[in-house]
């Protein structure tokens, strides 16, 4: 059978890597792939120490569109796919150039995928999100500025749906969202969720790297990008409330704040320091691969303090399911969808500090009640590896082409 020559565009991301390698483990040998990359990596990003087939360096943040459509041109791809957020190109005003990449991919003739990695509907911008979404302090003055950034979601949402012949979304809720807000015709949306290792190898150093900082305390675990729009005060709170009934936990904030969220995470440790928790909360910055699934094999539980229901956590959450941890969120979104309360975690209303320290209570003393959680979060794994994402998004390119 043809061999299907794709582009993929992405900035390195750890979504592309574990797909590539999904790809190899699925032993798909019909897909030439080549990938699109941008010239100037961060430092976070070489550290994945990864080696991308066929690997072509060709765009920058201000040129991405143009840069993009000049190799697709080149190189006469069946179908490009691209990754998609709002940091994925840069800055955040990088992200207003994506529609004319869309429309320049569209003139080459290739077919085109992208992958949301998160859906904003319009009306989850209201004041409290413009207020939080720090990247657009910048014009925070202005009148009207909600009004503004709904038409930004609505042009580039809609570019997206109108210009891709395929979307790709980690959930659901994602594909409702897309249709009820935007548009979207639902047979253009498959639902491909995020990947799961199968493996369970830990790093033994630093294995004993953190069982020695935690010194035989339980832990439980918050990762993620450490952001205004992820509930950490009332979790921090509701922690402090716990932490008086049972000393015996740390609470772990894994994972470190964006630039263009400066001074949160400071508020954070003051509020911690206010709290006289400085001994039972440990704030952990950037974490390496190794160290993360370490801290997830040592978690009793995470928790997820998503107020905004489009912030389903898809990575941590993957993490969770390797590695048969309980889940704690806010009854919201996709996470409303990916866990069921009381039978995969405990489920509580947003931003409310005795709901969260209850469940924690109620996880922390009933091993029984974890044991059942862990059992049933680890049965979605064997759908989830990433050789299974592999194969599902390999489908999407053999049915779009086949059309």
């Amino acid at each position: 059978m043809k061999r299907i020559k794709v582009a993929m565009v992405d900035d390195k991301s750890p979504y592309s890597k574990s797909l590539l390698e999904g790809y190899e483990k699925a032993g798909i040998d019909r897909l030439e792939l080549a990938f699109f990359s941008p010239k100037v990596v961060s430092s976070r990003k070489r550290r994945l120490r990864c080696s991308f087939p066929n690997e072509k360096m060709v765009w920058t943040s201000n040129l991405y569109p143009f840069q993009i459509f000049r190799q697709v041109m080149r190189d006469r791809p069946d179908l490009v796919h691209v990754q998609y957020e709002f940091a994925t190109f840069g800055s955040f005003l990088s992200s207003f150039l994506f529609p004319v990449l869309l429309m320049l991919l569209k003139m080459a003739g290739s077919k085109i995928a992208t992958t949301i990695h998160s859906v904003i509907p319009r009306e989850s911008v209201d004041a409290a999100f413009v207020q939080k979404s720090l990247p657009m302090r910048a014009l925070g003055g202005f009148k009207g500025i909600e009004q503004f950034f709904r038409i930004i979601l609505l042009i580039l949402y809609e570019s997206i749906v109108i210009l891709s012949d395929a979307i790709i979304v980690h959930g659901k809720w994602y594909k409702r969202k897309l249709v009820e807000s935007y548009g979207a015709i639902p047979c253009k949306i498959w639902v491909v969720p995020y990947g799961v290792d199968d493996t369970q190898n830990l790093d033994i150093k630093s294995l004993n790297l953190w069982k020695e900082h935690i010194a035989q305390r339980n832990v439980i675990l918050f990762f993620g990008h450490v952001s205004p729009r992820k509930d950490i005060e009332t979790l921090i709170k509701a922690f402090a409330l716990f932490s008086k009934k049972d000393p015996r936990y740390l609470l772990l904030i894994a994972g470190r704040s964006p630039p263009y969220y400066a001074g949160y995470m400071n508020r954070l440790k003051s509020m911690v320091n206010q709290l006289d928790l400085s001994d039972r909360v440990v704030f952990t910055g950037y974490l390496t691969d190794e160290e993360i699934h370490v801290l997830y094999a040592l978690s009793e539980f995470v928790v997820f303090p998503y107020v905004y229901a489009f912030e389903g956590p898809s990575g941590p959450l993957a993490f969770a399911i390797q590695h048969h941890v309980p889940v704690i969120g806010y009854g919201v979104g996709n996470l409303q969808q990916e866990i069921v309360d009381m039978k995969e975690g405990l489920l509580v209303p947003p931003m409310n500090t005795s709901a969260l320290e209850e469940a924690m209570t109620a996880l922390a003393n009933n091993k029984a009640l974890r044991m059942k959680f862990a059992e049933n979060i680890g049965a979605k794994m064997p759908t989830r590896l990433w050789k299974e994402i592999a194969r599902k998004t390999f489908q999407v390119y053999e049915e779009l082409l086949a059309r």
